[in-house]
């Protein structure tokens, strides 16, 4: 028997049913036990339905607090449910004998059950002991990851399954497995009654037809050999049988003997981070397991240890080994003093792979073998002639991003490179590993199912994203049209861009949508880079939300298409922006209405922003960094000093490089401090449009943040004696730096200082100076 009991945290996801038989499939379940699954009613029967049980009971959850769920499978085991109440339910079978307890005890026994976390914080709790003593319970023990719930730094044992004497003398053989982590931060667990039997065989199957293999061209070609003249219908039925077999092995291959491989690399991977949630091989060395290990396998005095499975290895090294090969690929050097990373040996360039692999010509093994810290001129920037001519423009674009390393930036850090904080997390690990990348898929497709809009236009433009609309063009190519000419201007091919796009019958409605200063990148972009675009950038001239608003303009355009197209358009229809903006405005309603009911909205008001004078003997110096969202990555900052009456006193601009949008924001922020330390400011009030970066540079930056060492130069500035506030202002104050980062040479990377303003940023400032500004909807 095996039965499985965890707090899910919620069961209302749309991929959590398909979770759950894939878990009852793996472990082949006889009973589930799921806790706090957050669900009631009506909505509860149906998810439950879904899971493939006959057999189930429930307590429903109270609000969004609670809910506990049995489950089982008839014929294997029969279940009588002798009590429930909102904290428990009450089982028993037939033939048992004793008491178990397991699930979420949200408390823990003993100090060594929790690591992380303030020692103020969360202590074992006495009232616990004193119940396992009084009632002499039993702790089972488990296998695999020593704690059952992690959030953040903090992890602690909270789950577990205990039991009284004569329910352990009637199953001596039970053992508990901690699960890997599912779509909660809790692990389940995973009761084996009998583990020398739980080791079966898969079970025959009959045939089964897959939809899927219609798909396929070669397909026909299989029914057909079946299927030949001499051959009656059961002997072509039995010789398609094993034809399909052997074809869906080469075209398909065993889709389950995949996945099931890669969950366990997955569970190797999490074993060796999560069970030691800093990764301690790499940032734990002192830790006494550490060295034992190191020691044992051989694995060297480096920071990234050489890992093998040697003679004899244990279980745990075997899984280590096993999975160490995707978090070495996922590991990427970040510079601080550039002393421990080697410059052409080791990776450390953002989205780059080893130098060495780049160069144009050979390397000596000294060179092999030098620090990034050997690469410093004296002025401490890049000493760009001992490696410039050895590698390609964009590699170099990008080693000129990176902050130079200096004596000062402490030890050079081994960070993930999968995820945007420098942590390893299974999610970032297992989109690696399927090759799929965190920017292709948080950039369209989350954002196109968290639009706040009917699911119509959710499916409408996830077929945009794909080009899968029937345009004209797509008829002509599947020989169902004779033309591929658009249907309403005539003049050319009428494709996915064309239709929602391109076409003059439309293009009006997207100039009166999107600011003028965005039409150029707007209507000369590719399809996928179009809607990645819309959904990264606020582009939109009025007040809604612009990913709603231009999602919703997508699939009314290609809605009055067809009704054109088949003359279902009757009269003259309302002005096509006010029926747009009507549509947005009724989907937020409905929206609200369903998610925050009973709740007002934010109240908005009209007004006026402008950049705002200082008082006397400050200086203010407005910075603002921008990146191209292309693969190029092409980034530039500037800034401009003014004193208190708002006149200009000196300004800078530089290519960076290849960057993001944070690390360009925060350069400018270092440079603009350089700036106004260098003429002698002393009360210096810096103003940047991005809260990340402001919220980075005030808050406390994770060691292993990419961004780590480009906040600690900043730090490393605000330290020098002087007055210095940082402050986030609203882009539409700073519009002179957003030129300014404009006027950056595109051919080199030297930093450009200006003594008197550009010629394309004195209209703005005199703007400034005159006390000009935009109209905003800000809120209240």
């Amino acid at each position: 028997m095996n039965y499985i009991i965890w707090n899910s945290r919620g069961t209302g996801a749309k991929t959590f049913p398909g979770l759950v038989r894939d878990i009852k499939h793996r472990h082949d379940l006889d009973f589930l036990a799921l806790v706090e699954t957050r669900q009631s009613g009506d909505k509860a029967c149906s998810i439950i339905k879904k899971f493939g049980f006959d057999g189930s009971e429930r307590v429903d959850a109270t609000g969004f607090m609670g809910g506990i769920w049995c489950l089982w499978r008839k014929d294997r085991t029969h279940i009588d449910v002798l009590f429930k109440h909102p904290q428990l339910i009450h089982i028993g079978k037939e033939g048992w004998s004793g008491l178990a307890v397991a699930g979420d005890f949200n408390a823990f026994l003993f100090c060594y059950e929790k690591q992380g976390g303030s020692s103020s914080g969360s202590r074992p709790d006495q009232r616990f002991l004193d119940w396992v003593d009084a009632y002499a319970m039993i702790d089972m023990g488990f296998s695999r990851s020593q704690f059952t719930w992690r959030r953040n730094d903090v992890a602690i044992r909270l789950d577990r399954v205990m039991v009284n004497q004569s329910w352990k003398l009637r199953f001596p053989e039970a053992a508990v497995v901690h699960l890997s982590c599912f779509k909660s931060d809790h692990n389940p667990l995973w009761i084996r009654f009998e583990p020398s039997l739980n080791n079966h065989n898969p079970r025959n199957r009959p045939f089964r037809f897959l939809a899927a293999w219609v798909t396929r061209e070669s397909f026909p070609n299989v029914v057909r050999d079946a299927w030949k003249q001499d051959a009656s219908w059961f002997g072509g039925l039995l010789n398609f049988y094993d034809g399909v077999k052997e074809w869906n092995k080469k075209v398909f291959g065993n889709i389950f003997a995949r996945k099931r491989s890669l969950m366990d690399k997955i569970l190797s991977v999490e074993e060796i981070i999560a069970r030691r949630p800093r990764r301690g091989l790499i940032h734990q060395r002192d830790g006494l397991w550490v060295q034992v290990l190191r020691h044992k396998y051989g694995c060297g005095n480096d920071v990234l240890p050489r890992v093998s499975m040697g003679s004899n290895p244990s279980r745990l090294w075997r899984g280590v080994v096993k999975g160490w090969q995707h978090v070495e690929a996922g590991l990427q050097w970040r510079v601080s003093n550039g002393d421990k990373v080697r410059f052409w040996s080791d990776k450390w360039v953002p989205n780059c792979d080893k130098l060495c692999s780049k160069a144009l010509g050979p390397l000596n093994a000294e060179d092999l073998n030098a620090s990034v810290s050997e690469f410093i001129s004296a002025t401490g920037g890049w000493d760009w002639s001992r490696f410039e001519f050895l590698l390609p423009g964009d590699v170099c674009a990008r080693i000129a991003a990176v902050a130079p390393p200096h004596a000062d930036g402490g030890e050079d850090i081994p960070i993930w490179k999968h995820s945007r904080d420098g942590n390893f997390t299974v999610k970032s690990c297992y989109n690696s590993m399927v090759r799929m990348g965190v920017a292709d898929r948080s950039n369209i497709w989350n954002s196109i199912w968290k639009l706040q809009v009917p699911q119509r236009i959710r499916s409408f433009m996830w077929l945009c994203s794909h080009d899968k609309l029937l345009t004209n063009a797509e008829r002509f190519r599947r020989k169902i049209s004779s033309q591929d000419l658009c249907g309403r201007c005539g003049t050319k091919s009428e494709d996915t861009l064309h239709a929602v796009r391109d076409c003059t019958k439309v293009k009006n409605i997207w100039l009166r949508l999107v600011k003028p200063c965005f039409w150029p990148e707007f209507f000369n972009v590719k399809l996928r880079e179009w809607i990645a675009l819309n959904f990264s950038w606020n582009l939109g001239v009025f007040e809604l939300g612009w990913k709603e608003t231009f999602a919703t303009a997508c699939w009314s355009i290609w809605r009055w298409r067809n009704e054109d197209v088949f003359q279902q358009r009757g009269g003259d229809a309302l002005d096509p922006i006010f029926a747009i903006l009507q549509r947005v405005r009724m989907a937020f309603d409905a929206t609200r209405s369903v998610v925050n009911p009973g709740k007002d909205p934010p109240t908005r008001a009209s007004c006026i922003v402008k950049w705002q004078k200082l008082d006397s003997d400050w200086l203010k110096v407005n910075v603002d960094g921008a990146s191209k969202l292309d693969s190029s990555q092409h980034a530039s900052c500037g800034g401009v000093a003014r004193d208190h009456r708002g006149h200009f006193v000196a300004g800078f601009a530089k290519n960076l490089g290849s960057c993001d949008a944070l690390q360009a924001e925060l350069w400018s922020v270092m440079l603009g401090l350089d700036l106004a330390w260098d003429i002698g400011a002393r009360k210096v009030v810096i103003e940047v449009d991005s809260l990340i970066a402001h919220q980075l540079i005030y808050g406390k930056v994770p060691d292993l943040h990419p961004c780590a060492s480009l906040v600690a130069n900043i730090h490393h500035l605000l330290a020098r004696n002087w007055a210095v506030e940082i402050s986030h202002v609203l882009r539409e104050a700073n519009k002179v730096v957003d030129a300014m980062a404009g006027c950056a040479p595109g051919g080199s990377l030297e930093l450009v200082r200006f003594n008197h303003p550009p010629s394309g940023v004195v209209r703005l400032l005199e703007e400034d100076l005159n006390g000009s500004g935009t109209l905003r909807a800000c809120v209240l």
